[in-house]
């Protein structure tokens, strides 16, 4: 009895810890999405730790702007906010970070 309290309980400790590893996993780096931005031909205008805000470089008025927050928590206030003031086609959640700009923008984060 002893011994199958010990596997459940080591297996529940797994579990929670492969839980946290994919939902940070699942929040895109600040390098990784101003790359593809950039191979997207947008001009990277503003970067920091936990920002990035960026234009297409051809004369359309396309632009994004993302940020990440310091957890999911605060991302999902942010993200009912910002879909409140421009409607779901214009906002995306992945993890941590929150984008908001034109629906064709959008797609690339």
């Amino acid at each position: 009895m002893m011994k199958k309290r010990i596997i459940l309980s080591v297996a529940l400790v797994l579990l929670v810890v492969m839980i946290a590893t994919v939902c940070v996993a699942c929040t895109p780096s600040v390098d990784s999405v101003a790359k593809k931005l950039e191979k997207k031909d947008y001009e990277i205008n503003t970067k920091t730790e936990t920002s990035i805000i960026a234009v297409k470089k051809d004369e359309t008025d396309k632009s994004i702007s993302i940020i990440w927050y310091a957890d999911e928590e605060s991302a999902k206030n942010a993200y009912d906010t910002e879909v409140k003031k421009h409607g779901e086609k214009r906002v995306k959640i992945k993890g941590n970070a929150v984008a908001t700009g034109d629906e064709d923008s959008i797609k690339l984060f």
